[in-house]
Formats: C-alpha cells, structure tokens, sequence
C-alpha cells in the first residue's frame, strides 16, 4: 500500500507553484503564470488549473501559502498585496469544494 500524498501550493502575485509530496519526497510539481491584476474568478481560476495538473486520488490533504492575513478559523484570505482582486475570499471552503 502507497502512502497518501499532499498537494503544497505557493500562490504570489505572478506565479503559482504546485507540487505533490509523498514521504517528505516531492514527486510532481509544476509552475504557471497568474494573472494577479485581473478579477478574483480569473485568479482562482488560475489556480484551480495548477492544482488540476497535480491532484490524484492519492491526494489526502492540500496547503496552500498566500502572501496575506488568513483567518484559520473561517479559512478566508484577507486582501493579498499582489492580487488586489482577493478580498476576502473564502480560499479554504473553495478549496474543498473542488
């Protein structure tokens, strides 16, 4: 049996980072642009593409680092200083929802 995996995501204001981790071993990664002038649907957007490219079934947790104040309670990301469209946006229960 394969252990269970975790997706890591760096997300700043030109670039999201994604990568799947196994055993403390990165197996995958990958990079992209993001448009971090445009609205919080096309950033999201954005993202959600970049982890697409690297979720499985073997994924079991996800951690996503954003440049900005995030409540843990309520998993909202307060205003991102290089995405100016992310105002509170509820990052966790969208992450989950995908």
């Amino acid at each position: 049996m394969s252990q269970q995996a975790i997706v890591g995501i760096d997300l700043g204001g030109t670039q999201v980072r994604v990568g799947k981790v196994r055993a403390g071993e990165l197996e995958r990664s990958t990079a992209a642009p993001i448009s971090g002038r445009e609205r919080a649907e096309v950033v999201s957007g954005e993202l959600f593409r970049a982890i697409d490219g690297i979720f499985d079934a073997e994924v079991t947790g996800i951690g996503c680092g954003v440049p900005s104040v995030v409540d843990l309670e309520s998993g909202v990301v307060h205003s991102v200083e290089n995405i100016p469209a992310w105002v509170e946006v509820p990052l966790r229960d969208e992450l989950e929802r995908r």
